[in-house]
């Protein structure tokens, strides 16, 4: 399938705002959409998505596009990278029966094995701090936020305690088939490095009709209840250059 084909096809299948959306807080303005912006700091929003026209664009740094330019510049990648990315959600295949070059190949390799990696991270602390005398903690943490139980389990919130070594969750991770190579390169184990108490959150992007996948951890580190000023933190080897603030983080 061409390039212009297979463009043509994403963008009768996905709605510019379900992608875009996956990355920023949307919020309806009149006719069109706006957040803040992911390619700059700011605290007014002044990027906006157009639903109509399928394109957006930033009234602070002067970049837009269509779903392919917003895709490359927020995954740090070329045309066909955000080409292949996007395909993937539309549930369309480029390849239509030839073979995936070797690139093609181990790009998806190493997508799938960030993607698992991720998704069993998450289970990790959401069970820490569910189940676990360690995450007793956290519950008291977000029981004074008024977290209910039903928005920990429908969130999937997950809890690193206090003193939490990197082998713990590399241990979980090994006995469930993981190489010591994709630890690494999927950034699980560098979560817990810092010895700082958390409460993990889980990042979801739109998958089309797959369905949704974690991409990463995003964080509210804290040291006790007296603390001031939140800290926040990301990790996600998905865009491993992607800065996230308290602001544009779910």
């Amino acid at each position: 399938m061409s390039s212009d084909r297979a463009s043509d096809e994403i963008k009768s299948r996905l709605n510019i705002v379900d992608v875009i959306g996956g990355y920023v807080r949307l919020t309806r303005a009149g006719r069109e959409w706006k957040g803040l912006c992911p390619f700059h700091t700011e605290h007014t929003p002044s990027f906006y998505v157009s639903s109509e026209k399928q394109l957006w664009n930033c009234h602070g740094c002067h970049e837009g596009g269509d779903i392919f330019r917003f895709v490359e510049m927020v995954e740090h990648t070329d045309f066909r990278g955000a080409l292949e990315e996007l395909a993937g959600r539309a549930g369309l295949d480029l390849s239509q029966g030839r073979p995936p070059t070797p690139a093609e190949a181990r790009r998806r390799q190493q997508r799938e094995s960030i993607l698992r990696l991720n998704h069993l991270a998450a289970d990790f602390y959401h069970h820490v701090l569910l189940h676990s005398k360690a995450g007793e903690q956290g519950r008291s943490f977000l029981d004074d936020r008024g977290v209910t139980a039903e928005d920990r389990v429908a969130f999937h919130l997950g809890y690193a305690p206090m003193g939490t070594t990197p082998d713990n969750l590399v241990r979980f991770l090994r006995r469930r088939g993981a190489e010591p190579g994709e630890v690494v390169v999927a950034g699980t184990a560098v979560i817990t490095l810092l010895d700082l108490t958390r409460v993990y959150l889980r990042g979801f992007v739109p998958e089309g009709q797959i369905g949704k996948v974690k991409v990463g951890q995003s964080a509210r580190i804290f040291l006790d209840s007296s603390s001031q000023k939140p800290i926040y933190a990301y990790v996600s080897r998905i865009d491993p250059q992607a800065t996230f603030t308290p602001e544009n983080t779910y």
